[in-house]
């Protein structure tokens, strides 16, 4: 019995899945408007909204998918500056503080100007979860 209990306390554990949300998710989630997607750096494409997996919107929120389920979070770190995307090196972290994420990413590109409002970034995206920290390569856009 001893033997059982000291296996099964050794056996790791492993890390949640980390999933890609869908634009139905941003919908469903009334995350409209302007924002930001996040995607694996080497799943992103400009012209493609498949394999996001965090979408932070002009309201200070955010969506991840965490072993199959959505995880809406809160903006807790920096504040806003209007000319900077909205994931750009902040904290967001769920209602009871189960789930952080921390995004740090620079603007690569800008289109239309100085004060425009699309944006390309890259970056990391750090997500803690579970007891575990994950650290993800990330581009993306944003914009309104």
């Amino acid at each position: 019995m001893i033997h059982l209990l000291l296996v099964l306390l050794a056996t790791p554990v492993p890390p949640p899945v980390i999933g890609d949300i869908s634009l139905a998710d941003v919908t469903a989630n009334d995350m409209d408007g302007c924002g930001m997607t996040l995607a694996r750096a080497q799943m992103w494409r400009s012209d493609n909204f498949d394999g996001p997996f965090i979408y932070d919107d002009d309201e200070d929120s955010a969506i991840v998918r965490i072993d199959g389920k959505i995880v809406r979070l809160k903006l807790t770190g920096k504040g806003r500056d209007p000319l900077v995307p909205a994931a750009a090196r902040n904290a967001f972290t769920n209602a009871d503080h189960s789930v952080t994420v921390w995004a740090n990413t620079h603007v690569t590109k800008t289109v239309g100007g100085a004060d425009s409002e699309l944006w390309y970034v890259a970056g990391t995206l750090t997500i803690k979860a579970k007891g575990t920290t994950q650290t993800f390569a990330v581009k993306g856009s944003g914009g309104c």
